[in-house]
């Protein structure tokens, strides 16, 4: 479970928006997250940018007179002694110049954006654009590839046993994204880990993460920024030690303190399934994440209402979902991150 405080947060199924935590469990009230308003500038504007041209030539009192402008700061004019005249017409005058200087501001930047442009770019602007880091993945080593503006860093990894490997990427800055290849056939593509899976291996919930089988032989690990922008990445490579469950066949299993346990279902076929998990002791409070349509999720309490129905405790997990042909995986923990026996059960969905 998520310790946040009620509040709007990144939406854990992804996407660019935020979803609202009520303080137990995520709601279904979402919202883009608020772009950066564009301000601009010019003629029209000119009264609300320069409120102190109006009277810019009016002589300070004896002590400086304080005139808030635009900018966020306030500043002291400067004028002549106490003793000055005003002129008379001034204010006019002042908006006159300044109208003037945004109008000429305008005419040089249509006559910059007509002129052709004869300096080179400062970004190559082909999509195809491709680093390759020097040196690839192996189990427990790291993996550091520059990823140009508007281009893909590719990262080569070598597996020389077949098993079960988690691959995660870690962005230096921006909000990257992966495709894992075998050739030229692609065997995975993600954005975000999102807050469910960051919560439980740790990670920024930005960056992509993937558990995945793998056999012996080479791979190619992509990465790309969302908004195209240069930026470097490390990509890690993890074995991934697993306990197997099947329908019908009741596996028990120990959560370590502190620690989790990846559990992998393996199937000829897609298959709709119920995945029940009961803790064996009153105080346990396990709860499972899996990732249907690649969308890592949290199941926890299954509640007071199906705990009568179909048994177990109001705090024990209970899943039905659809799962697809292969290996698919799910992590096990314990709400207190303590130790827990739990049994796990699945069965064909009702």
């Amino acid at each position: 479970m998520l310790t946040k405080e009620p509040g709007w947060h990144p939406d854990p199924d992804g996407g660019r928006q935020v979803r609202f935590w009520d303080g137990e469990e995520w709601t279904d009230y979402v919202q883009p997250l608020t772009p950066v308003a564009v301000l601009s500038h010019g003629p029209e504007t000119a009264q609300a940018d320069y409120p102190y041209l109006a009277d810019a030539n009016i002589g300070p009192a004896r002590e400086p007179r304080l005139v808030e402008t635009w900018t966020p700061e306030v500043v002291t004019p400067i004028g002549g002694g106490p003793g000055r005249p005003r002129r008379q017409g001034s204010a006019l005058r002042w908006w006159i110049v300044a109208g003037a200087v945004a109008l000429v501001l305008v005419v040089v930047g249509v006559v910059t954006a007509l002129r052709p442009d004869t300096t080179s770019p400062l970004v190559d602007p082909s999509p195809s654009s491709t680093v390759t880091a020097s040196s690839a993945v192996e189990v427990g080593q790291a993996v550091t590839v520059d990823v140009p503006a508007q281009g893909t860093g590719v990262v080569p990894i070598h597996v020389s046993e077949p098993g079960s490997y988690l691959i995660e990427a870690v962005g230096e800055q921006g909000d990257i994204a992966g495709r894992l290849l075998q050739g030229d056939q692609e065997l995975w593509r993600g954005d975000d880990r999102g807050n469910v899976l960051a919560d439980v291996i740790g990670g920024e919930w930005s960056d992509p993460a993937v558990f995945v089988e793998l056999e012996t032989g080479d791979y190619a690990f992509e990465v790309t920024e969302h908004d195209a922008l240069a930026t470097s990445a490390q990509v890690l490579l993890y074995p991934v030690e697993t306990v197997d469950i099947s329908p019908d066949a009741p596996v028990t299993v120990t959560i370590p303190e502190d620690q989790y346990v990846v559990l992998r279902l393996t199937l000829d076929a897609e298959t709709d399934l119920v995945v029940d998990v009961r803790g064996d002791g009153d105080w346990d409070d396990p709860q499972i994440a899996f990732f249907p349509r690649g969308v890592p999720t949290l199941s926890g309490d299954r509640g007071a209402q199906k705990a009568s129905d179909l048994g177990g405790s109001e705090w024990d997990p209970y899943v039905d979902a659809t799962f697809p042909a292969g290996s698919s995986f799910l992590l096990l923990t314990e709400y207190s991150w303590l130790e827990a026996d739990v049994t796990i059960t699945v069965s064909p969905a009702p």
